[in-house]
């Protein structure tokens, strides 16, 4: 049925094939119902990608509009102008089929720092069919917990590369040693490490070979027209430590590291003979002052996602919901139980795959909650 302005309070007859039992009439939506409408409005708003702060949205929500609720979705108007934020019935109630009593999609929180969540995203849409869940009963919607600024050691970094330049001589700083390659464990590394080389004057050629830990640090390298000369087995530290060849990048290395990253490449790197220049150019931390949108959609996240202690410890600071999390691995799990959160999924090895693959097992949980939630 579609929506148009109504004169008194109209009724919405559930549509053919609703789950709804039974309908109740319209009546107005006061300042405070914005909660009601967690799973319509906001979410609508999210769907269609239109960037309205939610404030703006409180105040058109406060302007006298109506809402039609049954006991599975909500449908709303705008008067007078007549826009729709539901045009009908029978497309919230396809809705309700998959979301049941939460009120619109599943809401899935995505932690990482803006802007790194892409890959998670994907990989989520794609294991939902895969578990039988169709695609539209989940929204995955950043919510940046964590941030990266740049380290102590940053300039001590843009002053070595600044040596490796032709005019300052071939990897030397000073007289010092001589550098074998780079090695770079992360994406953020790799872009800082890259920064500090364009800020040293460097070109696309860079005058020592690079390592790089996993696909996706490779590819910022790669796509700065830097070529990566080893990648290891595995995707961590342990294994670039263990498979660095000496001969070829030996004996000297050049770390560009997090301030809070362990010393297992460095003290495996050495262990085998080499020289390692260590240099904690970035840090990785909680965000400190979350926007007024990310507060909102805190408030109203069915699963949040984890990928570091640190983006738990932020959402643990500026939020006292704990709903369901999905860990990407052991240390966030860890993390998240010191935090409180009591309903956690965490994959047996880690990565973004099994990161995946445990998030829509939560939102299956959280489906399967919802016929019960619906009872009288």
């Amino acid at each position: 049925v579609r929506l148009s302005e109504a004169s008194g309070p109209p009724s919405f007859p559930p549509t053919s094939g609703s789950p709804c039992a039974a309908a109740m009439p319209a009546r107005p939506l006061a300042q405070g119902a914005l909660g009601l409408v967690r799973g319509g409005f906001a979410r609508q708003r999210l769907r269609s990608g239109v960037a309205t702060p939610l404030g703006h949205l409180r105040q058109r929500l406060a302007a006298s509009a109506t809402f039609g609720l049954c006991c599975c979705c909500v449908v709303l108007l705008l008067p007078p102008s007549g826009r729709h934020l539901r045009s009908s019935h029978a497309a919230a109630s396809s809705a309700c089929a998959c979301a049941g009593a939460v009120g619109g999609p599943i809401l899935v929180a995505l932690t990482r720092q803006a802007g790194e969540n892409g890959k998670l995203r994907r990989a989520v849409q794609e294991a939902l069919p895969l578990q039988g869940v169709p695609s539209e009963a989940v929204e995955c919607v950043e919510v940046p917990c964590i941030e990266h600024a740049r380290g102590s050691d940053y300039a001590a970094l843009e002053a070595r590369l600044a040596s490796l330049l032709p005019s300052a001589g071939s990897g030397a700083l000073a007289g010092g040693p001589e550098l074998g390659a780079v090695v770079l464990t992360s994406p953020e590394g790799a872009r800082v490490f890259l920064d500090a080389w364009a800020s040293a004057g460097g070109g696309e050629r860079l005058p020592i070979p690079v390592a790089c830990v996993g696909k996706g640090t490779a590819a910022v390298v790669e796509g700065a027209g830097v070529a990566v000369e080893f990648n290891p087995s595995k995707a961590d530290a342990e294994a670039l430590a263990a498979e660095l060849p000496f001969e070829r990048f030996g004996p000297r290395v050049l770390y560009p590291a997090s301030e809070i990253a362990p010393g297992t490449l460095q003290e495996g790197l050495t262990a085998r003979g080499f020289g390692v220049e260590r240099l904690n150019t970035y840090t990785t931390r909680a965000v400190e002052e979350p926007s007024d949108d990310m507060l909102a959609l805190m408030a109203n996240t069915d699963i949040v996602t984890f990928g570091s202690p640190s983006a738990v410890k932020a959402w643990a600071k500026h939020s006292s919901r704990r709903p369901p999390c999905a860990c990407i691995g052991g240390t966030s799990r860890t993390a998240a139980e010191a935090a409180g959160f009591s309903e956690i999924f965490s994959p047996e090895s880690p990565g973004v795959p099994g990161w995946a693959e445990v998030t829509v097992a939560a939102v299956r949980a959280k489906l399967r909650e919802a016929p019960a939630a619906s009872a009288p």
